[in-house]
C-alpha cells in the first residue's frame, strides 16, 4: 500500500505541465503591445496639443466676457455717475457692506494697447481685471428729461475734426500740375442745425527757393468725397511764410464758409499759384501713409491734372485740423440721463475675439454736469 502511494501518477501518460510561452505567442504579444503603445503615444500627443497656451481665441473671449459681466453687473444698479468717457466710468452703487454708505466703483483703461483694464472699489487700490486689452470702448444712450429745445444758437469755437500722426510721414510737393487736399466731414451733435469753418491748421514748408505762392481753399465736395470746382473761399499764402521745416503748425482763417448743413463734407485744397523763377513746385505739405485705413470721415485727395481729375489714395491723410462752430437749439433746461451702457472690449491679437454687450441702467443716473 505504501509503495503505491509513492508511484508517480503520470507514468509518461497525459499532457505535460507548460513551462512558458511558445515563440508564436511571444511574437503576437509583442506586436499587440507595439500597437497599444503607438495608440497611447498618439493620445498623449493630441492631448498635449489641446492644452491652452494662452493664445487660444476662446481663452481671450472667456476672459473678456468675465470682465464685461462684472462691469454690467456693477453698472446696472448705478445711482449716480461722477466720471464718464469712452474709456473711464466711475459711479456710485447702493450700500453693499451695511455701513449705510454708497459704494464707489471706477473702471478705467489707459487707451494704450496691451495695458490692463483696471477696477477700483471705494478707496482701495486699482486692480487689473483684464490683461492685454487691445480695445475698450464705452458708449452711452442718453434720454433728456424735462425742458424744451430753444431757438438755434451758434456755439463757441471748437475742434470739429482733425488728424495727426508722428510716424510714416511723407512730403507732397505742390506744383503746377499736382495739387493735394483733404476731404472732411465733422460729426455733429444730435439736433445740430448747421456748422461753419473758422480756421484750418496744416503742416507745410518751403520747397526750393521759397519764392512761390499757394492757394489754400475750401471747396464743395462731390457725393464721392472729391473736390468740385466750386471754391467757397480761398486765401493766398506766400511760400516764404512756411519756413524751412514743418514746425510749427500753420493756420489759414476763413470767414465766409458758414451755414453748412449736417452731413455735408468739404475739401481743403492746396493749389499751385506761381513761382517767379519757373520752378515746378511751390511748397511741400506733410501727410501720413501707413498703408492702413484712414480715420473716419476724412482722407487725402490729390490730382496730377491741375484739378480736372481727383483721386483719393487709400490709407493717406494730411496732418490737419479744422476749428469752427456748431449751431444747435439752445438748451431748454432739460437734463440728460444715461439709459443704457454699451461695453466693447477685446483682449489678444484677433479682432474676432471682441466682446460687445449692453445693459439698461435701472436708475437712469444723470450725466455728469447735468
Amino acid at each position: 500500500m505504501a509503495a503505491s502511494l509513492l508511484r508517480p501518477t503520470c507514468c509518461g501518460r497525459g499532457a505535460p505541465a507548460r513551462a512558458g510561452f511558445t515563440l508564436a505567442e511571444v511574437i503576437v504579444s509583442t506586436a499587440s503591445m507595439a500597437v497599444l503603445m503607438v495608440g497611447i503615444a498618439s493620445a498623449v500627443l493630441l492631448a498635449s496639443q489641446a492644452l491652452d497656451d494662452g493664445g487660444n481665441p476662446a481663452t481671450h473671449v472667456h476672459a473678456a466676457t468675465t470682465a464685461v459681466d462684472q462691469i454690467v453687473r456693477d453698472a446696472a444698479s448705478a445711482l449716480s455717475i461722477s466720471e464718464q468717457s469712452a474709456t473711464v466710468l466711475a459711479f456710485a452703487v447702493p450700500d453693499r457692506d451695511d455701513d449705510e454708505e454708497d459704494e464707489l466703483i471706477r473702471y478705467a483703461w489707459s487707451e494704450t494697447p496691451g495695458d490692463p483694464l483696471m477696477r477700483q472699489y471705494n478707496d482701495g487700490n486699482s486692480v487689473a481685471i483684464l490683461d492685454d486689452v487691445q480695445e475698450f470702448q464705452l458708449g452711452y444712450d442718453l434720454a433728456t428729461e424735462g425742458g424744451d429745445g430753444g431757438d438755434p444758437v451758434e456755439g463757441e469755437t471748437e475742434l470739429l475734426i482733425g488728424f495727426d500722426a508722428y510716424q510714416d510721414l511723407f512730403d507732397f510737393q505742390v506744383g503746377e500740375q499736382q495739387w493735394v487736399g483733404q476731404y472732411f466731414e465733422p460729426v455733429l451733435p444730435e439736433g445740430a442745425v448747421s456748422w461753419r469753418v473758422m480756421r484750418v491748421g496744416f503742416r507745410a514748408r518751403i520747397d526750393g527757393l521759397g519764392l512761390g505762392a499757394v492757394k489754400i481753399q475750401l471747396r464743395e465736395a462731390t457725393p464721392e468725397g472729391l473736390p468740385t470746382s466750386n471754391v467757397l473761399e480761398e486765401v493766398t499764402v506766400s511760400e516764404w511764410n512756411f519756413g524751412t521745416s514743418y514746425d510749427p503748425w500753420y493756420e489759414a482763417a476763413f470767414t465766409k464758409v458758414s451755414g453748412l448743413p449736417p452731413g455735408q463734407g468739404l475739401c481743403l485744397v492746396f493749389e499751385f499759384v506761381t513761382d517767379p523763377f519757373w520752378e515746378a513746385y511751390c511748397c511741400k505739405v506733410e501727410y501720413h501713409d501707413d498703408g492702413g485705413a484712414t480715420p473716419p470721415n476724412t482722407y487725402m485727395v490729390e490730382t496730377v491734372t491741375k484739378g480736372t481729375l481727383w483721386t483719393s489714395p487709400y490709407g493717406k491723410s494730411l496732418r490737419f485740423y479744422v476749428y469752427g462752430t456748431v449751431t444747435a437749439p439752445e438748451d431748454g433746461g432739460g437734463v440728460d440721463r444715461v439709459s443704457c451702457l454699451h461695453v466693447s472690449v477685446r483682449t489678444g491679437p484677433e479682432a474676432a475675439t471682441r466682446v460687445d454687450t449692453a445693459v439698461q441702467m435701472l436708475n437712469s443716473p444723470l450725466v455728469p454736469g447735468s
